[in-house]
């Protein structure tokens, strides 16, 4: 099924997700597009996949609940659905998804595209802006880039990602 526009492609992506009890891979861009990469815990994820299914399932009005959720991540209002759906409080379970949120898709500093490359484990591709931004275009062969996809893995456990993209 192709949807036009993006963002109603990957709400019913997200749609998809859940309905198996699930939440995205990192492979995924719904993985990125929803803020899953601000999750730094499985509880953090756990969390975010659930706010979503309620919004999506919560209602009696399924389909008006998918067009809120999919108008609301192409406008970047996705933090006041949360707070409409009673969901405010998010940001005390997951701190850096409201900066994710209240940046527009196509100025997200590239650390969010970093940390979904991390967590894709057997990607050893970086894009072209994190080969730019973050040195993997230094890198000779993919052994190297899996030595600096674990040198970042580790500086993300002592750091938070604002620092390390203001770092870097």
């Amino acid at each position: 099924l192709e949807l036009r526009p993006k963002e109603k492609q990957q709400t019913f992506h997200l749609l998809e997700i859940l309905s198996r009890l699930r939440y995205p891979s990192p492979v995924s861009e719904v993985f990125w597009m929803f803020g899953f990469c601000t999750c730094r815990t499985i509880f953090q994820t756990e969390r975010l996949a659930g706010i979503y299914a309620v919004i999506l399932y919560g209602l009696n009005d399924q389909p008006k609940a998918f067009e809120a959720l999919w108008n609301a991540l192409k406008n970047n209002k996705l933090h006041e659905l949360f707070h409409r759906f009673g969901y405010g409080d998010y940001q005390s379970n997951i701190p850096e998804l409201q900066h994710f949120f209240s940046t527009s898709m196509e100025h997200r500093p590239t650390v969010w595209r970093l940390i979904q490359f991390l967590r894709d484990i057997d990607n050893l591709n970086p894009s072209n802006a994190l080969a730019e931004d973050y040195g993997f275009a230094l890198c000779r062969n993919h052994q190297e880039v899996g030595k600096l996809k674990d040198i970042y893995s580790k500086l993300l456990g002592i750091t938070g990602p604002s620092a390390l993209h203001d770092a870097c």
